[in-house]
């Protein structure tokens, strides 16, 4: 069955191992039925061998343990004497010949290039070095890390055990092959924060693979540091929607996980690390009273205990290793180099050991160097509003040779943007049959200073040029309001109208929180209505009310053509074709009504019809807020710190991945807020670009 299954999958020369599509099953085969490994796990990986020679091999390995272990070599023979009939493939000839003679036998053909000749499957338990039982040791700390807690991306398998493991390994220590399995498992520990201090022990100057790891991976020309110098926040998820009390209560086991994880950094008795951990508990505790989350400290710390393995690598185990240093000298598709990503980022810990690790001579021109639209590293701290950053990199160099223009909006030219369809704006009837009467909703106070109610860049579409856009917002991660920058073709704009939508989708069920996603962040219940219902709703309020009903509409919707509102899946077409999307969210509400402060990646918000009052917070100011936005600017006296725009109908706004946003309507609103992401991320995956150079 084994045979047949491998047999009728086969087709044409494939260029690596993996592609073949049932390598993994023909690994998996060979351990649970025969109890041998999978024989291609030390072959030079720069051989290129066919599915049909990976199978004959696969094959004859396995009979070779089942011969072994059963000692059927009738039933051996009947089975590739099939396969040679089947295939008609020399190889096959060859082992079948091979067993008739003499038994199990080492492999000859193509598959001789192996380094080692596996014992019998009775021997394998005890003489075979596999690294088999280095994967057992990381797959039962994820094990433990699951039964935990599911909810935490925390686990720490133990450095010691795989080290000596990997000590007792009979092989060159160099080869690409071995190289290949310790960097997965370098891999598996950068996975969790908890596991990342396991790192210096692997990649100890003292053990005889660090060296050639640093020559070889970590100074191959695919192996892009930028990945590996970045933090997420999650693997800690759950401390993004509630405080430490919170999940005491809500998920215990994630509070006793998380605890201990603590305990175990206070112990390391580094002072940065205490000092941060003291800064997270008091924000928490702040957290706490505020009912509102801000994630710095959690960050500063992560971002602290990479910067000790990043440390560790380029200054203690790579320290020798030209080729390994040479790393910190790359840059993305846009000409950024490692300080580029941690000053955007806020890493102030980041920043300081790349430059301590570089030459001092050298560090004036590398923290000097601009990408390729300008920008230096501090014009990026910058434009996070990160001064720590800013000032750790003015210490190195005074004055930067930027070229960043201090008012980008003023690049976009005056032609026309191309359009094939008409701006909401541009329409004789932009009400929609929604009502637009929003004369004393709010104080003066809340609403912007400047004279075009906007303390963002605004252009209007008649102006916008992409490339101005891409360059000068986009990447650099700068909100830009586009006036009249929702296109819509009649169709589409009608889906939008009062009469349209309930016409469309009147019976679908929707559910209003008084903030999005309340049932999962606090454990509201929604007002389940259908959208029919829900208009009625929102025509029965009145001024006296409007604070007392803020049930706001904000779903998902998934991309099905079936689905009722799948019309606001539909991009921008200033967008279209130019990015990825990776949500898409349907919003209704009135006056009011919104969204509390939060952030996430990248996304263009169109309001079809309405007007809303957009408040914004820079990356390092960041803040989820768990009280509708209508609360918070009432209690705090409008949040008059923040930066704010008003949205009008057909128009467009880009916010920016890392800032901090929030949003309260001004009248009945309908719109669409969609997450997206770069057609070409910029630098590729740097797992993937080694694996694929150590099968090249």
């Amino acid at each position: 069955t084994v045979c047949y299954c491998w047999i009728s999958q086969l087709w044409g020369d494939n260029p690596r191992v993996e592609d073949c599509p049932m390598f993994y099953f023909s690994q998996a085969g060979c351990i649970s039925l025969f109890g041998m490994p999978y024989p291609f796990a030390y072959m030079p990986t720069s051989d290129r061998y066919s599915c049909e020679q990976l199978a004959a091999g696969s094959m004859a390995h396995a009979c070779s343990g089942l011969c072994a272990v059963r000692r059927r070599r009738g039933l051996v023979l009947v089975v590739l004497a099939a396969c040679a009939v089947k295939l008609g493939s020399p190889l096959w000839i060859n082992y079948l010949l091979s067993f008739a003679l003499g038994g199990p036998k080492r492999f000859s053909g193509p598959l001789e290039r192996r380094t080692r000749v596996w014992p019998s499957a009775r021997q394998a338990s005890s003489t075979t070095p596999s690294i088999l039982n280095i994967w057992a040791e990381i797959d039962r700390s994820r094990r433990e890390g699951a039964a935990a807690c599911s909810e935490l991306g925390l686990y720490s398998p133990d450095p010691v055990v795989i080290v000596d493991e990997m000590l007792r390994l009979e092989l060159d220590f160099g080869s690409d092959a071995f190289l290949r399995d310790l960097h997965r498992v370098v891999l598996a520990f950068y996975g969790s924060p908890a596991a990342w201090l396991g790192i210096p022990m692997l990649l100890d100057p003292g053990h005889p693979w660090t060296r050639a790891y640093c020559d070889k991976v970590i100074g191959s020309p695919t192996w892009s540091p930028f990945v590996f110098f970045s933090v997420s926040l999650s693997p800690l998820e759950p401390l993004l929607r509630s405080t430490l009390a919170e999940l005491a209560v809500e998920a215990p086991d994630a509070a006793s996980v998380l605890g201990r994880w603590f305990e175990d950094l206070q112990a390391t008795g580094d002072a940065e690390t205490q000092r941060l951990l003291h800064s997270f508990y008091a924000q928490d505790a702040a957290n706490t009273l505020a009912r509102k989350l801000s994630a710095r400290p959690l960050e500063e710390l992560l971002q602290h205990l990479l910067s000790k393995v990043v440390a560790h690598i380029f200054r203690t185990a790579c320290a020798e290793s030209t080729l390994g240093l040479s790393a910190l000298h790359r840059v993305d598709r846009y000409g950024q180099n490692v300080l580029h990503l941690a000053a955007r980022q806020g890493n102030t810990h980041m920043v300081e050991v790349i430059l301590r690790s570089l030459p001092a001579e050298d560090r004036l021109a590398y923290a000097g160097e601009l990408d390729v639209d300008g920008y230096s590293a501090a014009d990026k701290a910058s434009s996070g509003h990160f001064l720590d950053v800013l000032e750790r990199i003015h210490v190195v160099i005074s004055e930067t040779t930027s070229q960043a223009p201090q008012e980008p909006f003023r690049h976009f030219s005056h032609a026309t943007a191309a359009s094939n369809g008409t701006a909401i704006g541009d329409r004789p009837d932009i009400s929609g049959g929604w009502s637009t009467s929003d004369e004393g909703a709010v104080p003066d106070s809340w609403l912007p200073s400047s004279g075009d109610a906007s303390d963002i860049d605004c252009v209007p579409l008649s102006d916008f040029r992409w490339d101005v856009f891409e360059k000068h917002y986009l990447r650099l991660r700068r909100p830009l309001l586009i006036r009249g920058g929702v296109e819509l073709s009649e169709g589409l704009a009608r889906c939008y109208t009062r009469d349209g939508l309930v016409n469309l989708a009147g019976s679908h069920e929707i559910c209003a929180f008084d903030l999005p996603y309340a049932d999962e962040m606090c454990g509201h219940a929604p007002v389940v209505k259908t959208l029919h219902d829900y208009v009625a709703f929102l025509d029965g309020r009145d001024k006296q009310s409007f604070a007392q009903s803020l049930s706001y509409v904000f779903v998902e919707v998934p991309p099905a053509p079936d689905h009722p509102l799948a019309f606001s899946t539909v991009m921008p077409k200033l967008f279209q074709g130019r990015v990825q999307q990776l949500s898409a969210q349907f919003t209704l509400g009135s006056t009011l009504m919104g969204s509390p402060m939060h952030h996430h990646i990248n996304a263009v918000n169109s309001l079809m019809h309405g007007r809303k009052l957009w408040l914004f917070q820079p990356p390092s100011e960041q803040e989820f807020r768990r009280t509708p936005m209508y609360e918070d600017m009432a209690r705090e006296g409008g949040l008059q710190s923040m930066l704010r725009c008003v949205q009008g109908a057909g128009d467009l706004l880009f916010v920016p991945s890392g800032w901090g946003h929030g949003v309260l309507c001004l009248s009945d609103c309908i719109g669409v807020a969609q997450e997206f992401d770069l057609l070409e991320p910029e630098f590729d995956d740097y797992e993937d670009s080694f694996l694929r150079l150590s099968h090249a």
